[in-house]
Formats: structure tokens, sequence, C-alpha cells
């Protein structure tokens, strides 16, 4: 018999694979929630659909093979963030959180959405289902994620993500650790809308906070909103069809890291004060968005005053949809928003800062 907390999930998270569905070392394991086991799909037809002299089918064949991972990270940490933020957006950056001073070793990692022609940079995995089956997946895609937080007793940062893999396995190898860091919690989390499009000059990451401060924004005119909220959830797809990844010559498995045009949203719950927000649909006003989650400080002596955990920036949205609706007595609005391009502007649709002693992702 196979316990399910003995389940080990490690990822190749500094490293990508250098070209799709070639293995990359792995470096790290995460600890996801129970239950998040990797599942291989494999396709069977047989000939049962033609006439051949009997009624049962007299052969099959496999004809397609992948493998998905449903990822999920109650009480995430920095370091899966950073992870899931790369491969996901696809684009990530890294630096010295003090602009540049020897004395930090605390890294701000910007991930930010690439514009190309929808190819996905890929990345290795590995699942130990028991101490003698350890099994590597090649080919990994993040498909999509959905980063959440609640008010409550229970504020921890909770993390989803969609993995699809090409289907190629292999044995696993060593045994790795999960970084010393300690979970999210959004106790200690600043929250803010802002009715002006975010200034030029944060597109520049040093610009942006890099204490994590939650009593100071980035924004221009920012009105703090985190006192009101009820809940908050990011959701950002890669729009993955796996149906299209396999080729013509390319062989059972996935052939190539594609993903179709991106899509993302916010949604927002908080205290109901006025139509405020309905006129805004209306009218179709701009928004910024802003949450800062500060974790643990940094330990080296260098790094005083700098701490691990995230900034999150949305420069442009507009409000899809907005409900007034019961929550145990309570009026609430309930809020969509779509990230929007900054269209003529010099900002990405998203600036997803994570702040930990990593040295790189996605390399």
């Amino acid at each position: 018999m196979a316990l399910t907390r003995n389940f080990v999930l490690q990822v190749a998270s500094a490293a990508k694979e250098a070209a799709y569905d070639t293995a990359a070392a792995i470096d790290q394991r995460i600890n996801v929630n129970i239950g998040n086991i990797p599942q291989e799909s494999v396709q069977v037809i047989d000939d049962s659909d033609k006439v051949g002299g009997s009624e049962e089918a007299t052969d099959a064949v496999v004809f397609a093979q992948s493998a998905s991972l449903d990822l999920g990270i109650n009480r995430v940490k920095p370091f899966a963030l950073g992870f899931v933020g790369a491969y996901g957006l696809g684009a990530v950056s890294s630096a010295l959180a003090d602009s540049g001073s020897a004395a930090s070793s605390v890294k701000q990692h910007t991930c930010t959405p690439v514009d190309n022609d929808g190819s996905m940079n890929s990345f290795s995995f590995e699942a130990w289902k028991t101490a003698s089956t350890k099994v590597k997946y090649s080919g990994g895609l993040l498909s999509s994620l959905s980063l959440s937080v609640n008010r409550g007793a229970n504020r921890m940062v909770n993390l989803t993500a969609a993995v699809v893999a090409s289907g190629t396995t292999a044995s696993g190898g060593g045994a790795q650790t999960e970084p010393a860091e300690t979970q999210l919690n959004a106790a200690t989390a600043g929250i803010w809308l802002d009715h002006t499009a975010l200034a030029a000059g944060k597109a520049v990451a040093s610009a942006r906070s890099q204490t994590l401060d939650p009593s100071t924004s980035d924004l221009a005119s920012p009105t703090d909103i985190a006192a009101s909220v009820r809940s908050v959830t990011w959701d950002f797809s890669n729009n993955v069809n796996i149906d299209d990844l396999y080729r013509v010559g390319g062989g059972n498995t996935l052939a190539v890291g594609q993903r179709s045009g991106r899509s993302q949203s916010l949604t927002l719950d908080f205290d109901y004060a006025d139509d405020t927000y309905i006129t805004a649909l209306k009218s179709q006003t701009e928004y910024a968005f802003q949450m800062i989650v500060r974790g643990a400080a940094a330990a080296a002596v260098g790094d005083a005053g700098y701490y691990h955990g995230f900034n999150l920036i949305f420069p442009v949205m507009q409000l899809q949809n907005v409900e007034v609706a019961d929550d145990s007595g309570t009026l609430v609005n309930r809020m969509t928003f779509t990230v929007m391009d900054d269209d003529g502007g010099t900002h990405k649709s998203v600036y997803f800062d994570v702040f930990n002693e990593q040295a790189a992702y996605m390399a």
C-alpha cells in the first residue's frame, strides 16, 4: 500500500527546457495539496467501427498520449509563485531588490506576459509515487493559474495552476528540498484601486515597491480598499489547445509548446457602499489595481528592510460585470474586471514582482 502523504512533487524551476520536451535538471520540491498527482492520458482506438466478421473488436492501437497536473498550493510560498509566474506569464527578469547593492541577497523576480508568436517555455517535473516509482515528465506547460485571498481568520494566499505535459516519461533522479520560506499571509497586505493610469515610470522594476511596504502604494491616486475587501482572485490563462499540440510527423506525444491568445481577469468582492461601480461599468471607467503581500524578513544582515512576498499590479482594467449581492446578511459588491492591454502606453498588462532569495527562474 502507498500512502498519499508520502507522494513527492519536484520541479525544474531554475532551468527551462533547452527545446520542447528535452528534459531539464530538477532543482526543488514543491509541497502541493494532497491529491495533486500527475495523470497520464493514453488514447486508444479499436476497430469496432469497422466490419470484420465478429461482434467484438479485434485490434486496438495507441494513437496519442499526454500528461496533466492540477497544481494546488494552499498557503503558498514565494518560491512557488516565482516558478508559476515565470512559466505562466512567459517572461521573467531577476535583479537584487535593493537596486544592485552587493549586500543584498533578496531578488525581485518580475514576471510579465510575453509578446511573441505563442511559443511557450517548457519545464520538467517529477512525481515520486513510492520510494521505487519515480517518474520524470518533460514538456510541461503552464496552461493557467489562479491566485486568491479571502477575508476571515484564514487569510493565507492560495494558488492553483493547470499543467499539461508532452506524455514523455523517464525515471526520476535524486531528492530535492523545498526552500526554507514562510507561507504567505494576507494579514500583512495592502490593496488599492486607482481611477488613473499607472505612471509611466513604474514600468521600471526598481521604481516599484522593493520593500513590500503594505502601507505605501505605487499607484498615483490610490484608494485603500484592504479593510473592505472580502476576496481577491486573479485568473490568468494561456488557453492552451492540447489537440493542436499534436503534429503530423510528431509521434504520439505533444510536439510543441504553444498557446492560444491569453486572457486574464480580476474578481473583487468587498463591502457595498454605493453604486459607484455600477456607474463605472456603464461608463467603462479605467482602473489600476495593486496588491502587496509582505512575508518574512530576509535573514541576511545586509538584507535589513527587505522581505519575501509579492507585488501584483494591473496598470489598466475595465469593469466587465458588477453585482450587488448578499453575503451572510451583508450587502457586497461582486465585480469582475477585464485586465487590459495598455494600448499605446509603456506598460505590460500585469506586473507580478516576486521577492525571495532564489537566484533566477526559467534561465
